[in-house]
């Protein structure tokens, strides 16, 4: 006898504008509108160009503050704007060996997914989100599913202490890890390296901006970049790492937001490594893993844990759970 169609969880609108608000994705619409600009740069008038210029030096930088603000705040208000569209009305439900997503105010979306083709999970904490205790939930799935590509939102907005309910109620064979391994000592200091270089880089077209239109001011922002990329870098430290139980593999890493990959063994498709001259002589890899084509990567790992993940994968033929 079927089982009855179970409603795991339906968003209110409290909870679609704070998923909004916080999905981060001004970021990508304000990048967008900076992309946009050298094409459509083209087709304005060269008067209205020296216009721009000529008040941008006659003006100190707090006024080109205001500007980036206000162009920052139209993109949070256009991405939020989106996303709330995008998942409005979302609920998910369960039906036998089914999971039915619907999401969507004027482009009503449906999803069915069968419980078998998901092959892994993937909580995501974006920076906005993580202080707060919130996170959303991806599942990676098999081709042959009623969706475009690999990956599927199976909750957009949720506590992360929930996550392990959400899975038991959808009777998904996957539990979330409040321990993990955690990264070497040596680890720390290779990402606040790349944190500094990444720092570096930004900082070029700030100097650079800052010369071209006379206001040194602005060199005063290298201060805060310098900080901001030093405390991501040891964010990225303390996240990463993972954890073996059983027939089970978890995986943390950092960019901005912080990811969780959790797997099955019989579900991983590959398990390999990259190692650079400078992680040999720490005895760090890259460790990386494969499922449903999405790639999983810790970096800076010791290459004993690495190879501990091998081990526990080269026993895939030994198991069907």
């Amino acid at each position: 006898m079927a089982e009855e169609s179970k409603t795991v969880y339906q968003l209110t609108m409290k909870e679609i504008l704070a998923a909004s608000i916080t999905s981060g994705r001004f970021g990508l619409v304000f990048s967008g509108l900076l992309l946009i600009y050298p094409e459509f740069n083209q087709f304005l008038p060269e008067w209205l160009i020296n216009k721009v210029e000529a008040y941008v030096m006659d003006n100190g930088v707090y006024e080109l503050i205001v500007m980036a603000a206000i162009l920052m705040a139209v993109s949070w208000v256009v991405s939020t704007a989106g996303y709330a569209l995008k998942y409005a009305n979302f609920k998910i439900e369960r039906n036998g060996n089914e999971v039915r997503i619907v999401q969507g105010l004027f482009d009503k979306k449906e999803f069915v997914l069968k419980l078998h083709r998901i092959q892994a999970i993937t909580v995501k904490e974006g920076i906005l989100r993580e202080p707060f205790g919130y996170c959303s939930v991806e599942v990676e799935v098999i081709q042959s599913i009623e969706a475009a590509g690999h990956e599927v939102m199976l909750h957009p907005f949720m506590k992360k202490k929930d996550v392990q309910q959400l899975l038991t109620y959808l009777q998904l064979p996957y539990e979330t890890e409040e321990e993990i391994v955690h990264l070497p000592k040596a680890a720390l200091r290779r990402y606040v390296i790349i944190g500094w270089i990444t720092s570096a880089v930004l900082a070029l077209p700030i100097v650079g901006a800052s010369i071209y239109f006379k206001q040194n001011v602005a060199l005063f922002t290298l201060i805060p970049l310098f900080i901001i990329f030093t405390l991501l870098a040891y964010a990225r430290y303390k996240s990463g790492g993972y954890m073996i139980r059983d027939n089970q593999l978890v995986m943390v890493y950092r960019g901005l937001a912080k990811y969780t990959g959790i797997m099955r063994r019989r579900h991983v498709q590959a398990v390999g490594y990259n190692q650079s001259y400078f992680q040999k002589k720490d005895e760090l890899c890259t460790a990386v893993v494969s499922v449903a084509g999405h790639r999983y990567e810790v970096k800076h790992m010791r290459k004993e844990d690495e190879l501990r993940i091998y081990n526990w994968y080269k026993e895939k033929g030994n198991t069907t759970v």
